[in-house]
């Protein structure tokens, strides 16, 4: 802010009007009041609640059919603090639930999922109050989650 001082120093003594310094100042102020988290905390409302598959994409080819093979009843619960459990059922085996934590990346771009055994990074292609788009950067995936009902 110190920065501004001079040039506030300088339109007073040029003569500026009250009235227009006075919505500079207002202008300046409400400028400063903005915060940095503003972002992340409309993307951490946005994400933390339960999700389902409703797509996936391997190859870009629609394999929604196969990962509910694999994955069956897939959905993540994403909590407002940071952690989130993900169940699903495999064919042929028991239910699985895994929790683990979770954070945004580079300013909102990469979501990122640790659990006890893996690290996992997605961009985050689209985030809405009722979808969810992931893709896979190592991989040519992409998840796409609706709210669960």
């Amino acid at each position: 802010m110190l920065p501004i001082v001079p040039f506030i120093i300088w339109l007073i003594f040029t003569g500026m009007k009250l009235k227009t310094f006075t919505l500079f100042g207002i202008a300046v102020l409400l400028f400063a009041a903005c915060k940095k988290d503003d972002n992340d905390t409309t993307l951490n409302q946005k994400i933390s609640r339960q999700w389902q598959i409703d797509k996936y994409y391997g190859g870009g080819i629609d394999s929604t059919l196969q990962f509910g093979f694999v994955f069956g009843g897939y959905w993540i619960d994403i909590k407002t603090g940071g952690n989130y459990t993900e169940r699903y059922t495999p064919a042929f085996s028991p239910t699985r639930v895994v929790n683990g934590t979770w954070a945004f990346l580079n300013n909102g771009t990469y979501f990122q999922q640790v659990d006890s055994s893996q690290t996992r990074v997605f961009t985050l292609l689209s985030l809405e109050d009722d979808y969810l788009k992931l893709k896979n950067p190592n991989k040519d995936q992409q998840f796409w989650l609706k709210p669960k009902p």
